[in-house]
């Protein structure tokens, strides 16, 4: 529980000493101001472009003779709408960009506060004590089957090739040839 206080006390002065102060703190809360207002002012262009572009729509759906000329106002129309629409949503990102570093840090911030552990952690010497004795067994498996297969080619043909292999091994382990 200690630790944990500790931890909660260097984690509050953290976000003290990161706050944001003086002529940093008037330049975004200026800044926050005017990506408001601008997002304010796009909304309303938003809007009307949107009434626009729905009349322009039906008129143009009606009227059979400027079909050409429609299409192009359509299009630019809507090219225009979702240049707005762009627009808008990076001054909605912008303005909670400075939000954000208007309030600074706090703890909804932080992903997970540190915790105690609630059981004990220990090995497991079961699994440990398997895998210990089929490692073991493997090893023994693989020296029966080559210690066979020096016996039975000792007394072969292949002698010379055995015994080149005998002072091979027995050089690897460290013992005199």
């Amino acid at each position: 529980e200690a630790a944990q206080q500790l931890t909660q006390a260097v984690v509050a002065e953290l976000f003290k000493a990161l706050e944001l102060k003086g002529e940093r703190k008037a330049e975004v809360e200026r800044a926050l101001a005017l990506a408001r207002q601008a997002y304010a002012n796009n909304a309303l262009v938003v809007q009307r472009a949107s009434r626009l572009l729905g009349v322009t729509a039906i008129d143009n759906a009606g009227n059979a003779g400027n079909a050409g000329n429609a299409g192009n106002a359509v299009a630019t129309g809507l090219a225009g709408y979702a240049q707005l629409a762009s627009l808008q949503q990076a001054l909605s990102i912008e303005a909670a960009n400075y939000e954000r570093e208007l309030r600074g840090l706090d703890k909804s911030d932080l992903l997970q506060a540190a915790t105690l552990p609630t059981q004990h952690v220990a090995p497991r010497r079961d699994l440990t004590a398997t895998l210990a004795a089929l490692v073991t067994g493997f090893a023994l498996l693989v020296f029966i089957f080559v210690r066979k297969a020096l016996v039975s080619a000792n007394s072969g043909e292949d002698r010379a090739a055995v015994d080149g292999l005998r002072a091979a091994l027995r050089r690897a382990v460290g013992l005199r040839v």
